[in-house]
């Protein structure tokens, strides 16, 4: 019979594999569905990521509380880890990146259309009370607008 407290060490690592190999996968399905500009696919993965950071920092945070956690460990195991915690990073990194240039042109398209909205209120193409042209002044004061954004992701 094996001696339980040299399985815990094992198995926290086992979890944390699991854990990180799913937070991986739903990072970059994040970043394909932000290159798709997809953002109900990507309200449909913050519940798993959500769950899914709180047991890596849970994890961690057990790691960290016994460090000789990770030194009981076969170094193939631990070398499973930190490759694995490599790729994370990475994967972590492009998400931001994503995230970054999505908000950017989310940006970009805002400023264009409110750009576009006071060009077309400095237009005068109304006329007025005695027949001519209104002056841009007139149409602006008898014309406001109102625009409202879903700036959500």
């Amino acid at each position: 019979m094996s001696d339980p407290m040299a399985q815990a060490p094992i198995a926290q690592a086992g979890d944390l594999l699991k854990v990180l190999g799913r937070l991986i996968e739903v990072l970059r399905q994040e970043i394909q569905m932000l290159k798709r500009m997809d953002p109900s696919g990507i309200q449909n993965l913050q519940q798993d990521k959500i769950v899914l950071t709180a047991a890596y920092d849970s994890l961690l945070s057990r790691l960290r509380e016994s460090p000789d956690t990770l030194k009981s460990l076969a170094p193939e195991l631990r070398e499973q880890i930190m490759a694995l915690t490599t790729e994370f990073q990475t994967a972590l990194t492009e998400n931001a990146r994503a995230l970054f240039a999505v908000k950017e042109a989310n940006d970009r398209l805002f400023k264009a259309i409110v750009q576009a909205v006071e060009d077309k209120r400095t237009q005068s193409n109304t006329y007025s009370a005695s027949g001519s042209l209104a002056t841009a002044a007139v149409t602006n004061a008898a014309q406001p607008m109102s625009l409202a954004f879903d700036q959500r992701l």
